[in-house]
């Protein structure tokens, strides 16, 4: 998906802008740090996020519901998922 997306801003900067925007997002609902990486620009690609020491970044599955929900808080709907999710796994983790 990365480098679809970095292929498609080689041609529209804009998809750059755009996914600079959506990482700014969740790098601030996910709640494990400043850990969000964007693709790039057009002068460097940036495939897989990692850490200083090459370690790509992990989330837990609450920390992906703070994403899909867009929130800090614990929550078990919102966002992408206003009436929530079903199965076990439903709740998001507290950030704030």
């Amino acid at each position: 998906m990365r480098t679809s997306l970095y292929n498609e801003g080689m041609i529209n900067e804009a998809v750059f802008e755009a996914v600079e925007k959506i990482s700014n997002v969740r790098g601030a609902v996910d709640g494990v740090g400043n850990d969000d990486q964007s693709i790039g620009n057009a002068d460097m690609l940036n495939l897989v996020p990692t850490d200083e020491n090459g370690r790509a970044f992990g989330r837990t599955p609450e920390h992906i519901l703070n994403i899909v929900y867009l929130t800090t808080d614990r929550a078990t709907s919102g966002g992408f998922y206003p009436n929530g999710l079903n199965g076990s796994l439903r709740q998001s983790a507290q950030t704030a």
